[in-house]
C-alpha cells in the first residue's frame, strides 16, 4: 500500500513540460518503436530543440514520413531514423538569376536523417517525391554546419553542399543533433561526396547516369529535356514531371508565337512598328527556348526514372 501511494505521489509534477527523458522512464512503451515501418529513435523525433514532447512535433514529423513510406525498403537492418526535415536542394547562381523566386517551386526536398547518414529526397510543391533520392554519408564529410537555415556540408574532399531553407520547426533541433551525429568518423567512400542512388535497386550512381548500372532501370535525360524544350512549348518542363510550370511555360511560348506570327504579316504589310518589333519578338521567343531548355536540363539532373510506376526492391545495404 505504501508503494502505492508513492507511485502516486511520484507521478505529481508541476505544471508544465515534460521531458521525454522521464516519459521514456516512467513508461517504456509510452511511444512506438517503429512508425510506418521506420525504427526510430524515441528520445530525438518527437522532442523540441530543449529535450521536451511536442504534440506538433510528433504531428509533422509522422507527416512527413508519410510522404517518404517508400523509403523502409532502403533501410539496413540496423539503421535507425532520428528525425526529418523539409527544405531545399542545392541551386546554382546561374539557375537563381534566371529563375528567381520560382526555385522555390522546384527545389523543395525531404531530408532524412538517419544514424548513418542523410537522405536527400527531392519533391514536388505539395511535397510528393520524384522518385529519386541521394543520401550522404557521415564518414564522407568534414563538417555539417547548420548556418541561419541553411545546412552546409563539407565533404573531405572539400567539395561543398548548401541546403537552404531548412524547415523552421526543426532549425534549432537540427544544431543539437549535429553535435550527435558521428561525422567523419569511419572509412570514406570512393566518392565522398552527395551519391544518387537507385530508386529501385538502391545501387550507387555516378554523376549524369542514363541507366542503373545493376538492374538498367533508365533515367530521364538532359539532352532529352532540351531537345523536347526546343520542339514542344513546355515540353521539358512535362518531361521533367512539372506539369504546372510546363502549362504556364507553354502558354507563354504560344503567345510569344502568336505576336511574332502577327507581327510578320504586318511588317508584310509594310507598317513602320514592325520593323521594330519583329526582332524583339523574335529575340523573346528564342530567349525564352533556350531559358526553359537549360533549366529543364537542370531539372532532370536528380536521376528522375522515366518510369514513374516501380516496383520497389528491398535494399540487403544503404552505405
Amino acid at each position: 500500500m505504501m508503494s502505492f501511494f508513492k507511485m502516486r505521489s511520484a507521478k505529481k509534477r508541476p505544471a508544465g513540460k515534460i521531458r521525454h527523458q522521464e516519459i521514456e522512464y516512467h513508461n517504456i512503451c509510452s511511444k512506438p518503436l517503429t512508425i510506418f515501418g521506420f525504427p526510430v529513435d524515441r528520445q530525438l523525433i518527437f522532442t523540441n530543440a530543449g529535450g521536451y514532447y511536442k504534440k506538433s512535433m510528433e504531428k509533422r514529423q509522422r507527416k512527413l514520413i508519410s510522404r517518404v513510406a517508400f523509403l523502409r525498403y532502403f533501410m539496413h537492418y540496423s539503421e535507425k531514423l532520428l528525425f526529418l526535415s523539409t527544405g531545399y536542394s542545392p541551386i546554382g547562381i546561374l539557375e537563381q538569376i534566371l529563375t528567381g523566386p520560382l526555385f522555390l517551386f522546384f527545389k523543395r526536398a525531404i531530408f532524412i536523417f538517419t544514424d548513418k547518414r542523410i537522405i536527400h529526397i527531392p519533391t514536388r510543391f505539395n511535397r510528393g517525391h520524384r522518385r529519386a533520392l541521394s543520401q550522404v554519408l557521415y564518414a564522407d564529410c568534414q563538417r555539417i554546419e547548420i548556418h541561419g537555415r541553411t545546412l552546409v556540408v563539407t565533404y573531405q574532399d572539400g567539395r561543398r553542399d548548401s541546403f537552404a531553407y531548412m524547415g523552421n520547426p526543426e532549425v534549432r533541433k537540427l544544431q543539437k543533433i549535429l553535435t550527435r551525429l558521428p561525422i567523419g568518423i569511419g572509412q570514406p567512400s570512393e566518392n565522398p561526396h552527395r551519391t544518387a542512388l537507385c530508386p529501385n535497386c538502391h545501387s550507387l550512381l555516378a554523376d549524369g547516369s542514363e541507366s542503373c548500372p545493376a538492374c538498367q532501370l533508365a533515367f530521364k535525360t538532359g539532352f532529352k529535356a532540351r531537345l523536347r524544350s526546343l520542339l514542344l512549348p513546355g515540353g521539358g518542363y512535362f518531361y521533367s514531371r512539372n506539369p504546372l510550370p510546363g502549362m504556364v511555360s507553354a502558354g507563354i511560348e504560344i503567345l510569344l508565337m502568336g505576336l511574332y506570327v502577327i507581327t510578320c504579316l504586318d511588317f508584310g504589310n509594310g507598317l513602320e512598328y514592325s520593323h521594330t518589333f519583329l526582332p524583339i519578338m523574335g529575340a523573346a521567343y528564342l530567349a525564352m527556348k533556350l531559358v526553359t531548355a537549360f533549366h529543364a536540363h537542370l531539372l532532370v539532373q536528380s536521376s528522375i526514372p522515366e518510369n514513374a510506376h516501380l516496383e520497389l526492391r528491398r535494399a540487403s545495404s544503404p552505405i
